[in-house]
């Protein structure tokens, strides 16, 4: 099973890279972060994969920012776990691989506050077993970083 994890940042202008990394590596897989679409507006697809996204960051007049999608290979069952996001950008996908996995991801702003209660929140919405991944805007000693900040501290 390969999962990949990609902050793209700008699914316009990394469309080709993320078609040649799809050719190279073949993941079941593809969580995305900083998809930048407008809502409703516009969509993307990749070949053989269904896509589940959410762009909501977009005001009136404004650049798309932001944005989360799971793009997940057409061969296998996959649905979109609707979540009560608290106004967060979140996606949640159920994959059914032999076994059943939840797949989400998440892009938090640096300027989203988010709490512990907040996380136990969101983890409560997700069929276990789970795999949380993501842009969370933070820094930890432990992923390497050379300091830890409050955000860290609360994930």
């Amino acid at each position: 099973t390969k999962i990949i994890l990609w902050n793209l940042n700008s699914t316009q202008s990394k469309y080709q890279h993320c078609q040649i990394l799809i050719n190279n590596l073949q993941p079941n897989v593809i969580c995305l972060q900083e998809t930048k679409l407008q809502p409703l507006t516009q969509c993307f697809t990749l070949k053989h994969y269904d896509i589940y996204c959410l762009d909501k960051d977009t005001q009136a007049n404004e650049h798309a920012k932001g944005g989360v999608a799971v793009a997940v290979n057409q061969q296998l069952r996959s649905e979109e776990i609707h979540m009560n996001n608290f106004d967060l950008q979140i996606i949640a996908v159920r994959i059914y691989f032999p076994q059943s996995i939840t797949i989400c991801s998440v892009y938090l702003h640096q300027h989203d506050n988010i709490t512990y209660q907040l996380l136990q929140d969101i983890v409560k919405q997700l069929p276990a077993p789970y795999i949380i991944t993501g842009d969370f805007h933070s820094h930890n000693i432990i992923w390497g970083s050379q300091y830890t900040d409050s955000q860290a501290r609360v994930i």
